[in-house]
């Protein structure tokens, strides 16, 4: 058998040819195949397990251990929502779009840790 360019055959110094993908002259190169190009560092990051799971990454307050502070705008809209108004009006009175307030909203719940408004309000009270 020659030695060539062509796929499929053997490279010089009797190193195998890399597997044919479906890209004519791109190998296909699968989780499986990186310990022939000397890729085990990447391989153990990849099969390593996280050292917390995720589950166990929230403190028994439901909160990230290191939960960035609210910022300005978000304490502003989290104020408005306890007193009770909508994701319109709070929109209306901030001068922002309903999206923007459905975001922060999100992001607050988030970093409070909480799932609800009135857990919001709760968390407000208490901070």
């Amino acid at each position: 058998m020659e030695t060539g360019p062509h796929p499929g055959s053997p490279r010089p110094g009797g190193a195998p040819a890399a597997p044919q993908g479906p890209h004519p002259g791109r190998p296909a190169f699968g989780r499986g195949d990186l310990r022939p190009v000397r890729a085990r560092p990447w391989l153990d990051l990849t099969s390593a397990e996280p050292a917390v799971p995720r589950d166990e990454r929230r403190t028994a307050a439901g909160k990230s251990p290191a939960a960035p502070p609210l910022t300005e705008a978000e304490l502003r809209l989290a104020r408005l929502v306890c007193e009770g108004a909508g994701n319109q009006e709070a929109a209306a009175r901030l001068f922002l779009s309903v999206k923007t307030v459905e975001a922060r909203l999100t992001r607050i719940h988030q970093k409070l840790g909480v799932r609800s408004r009135a857990r919001l309000a709760a968390a407000l009270r208490h901070s």
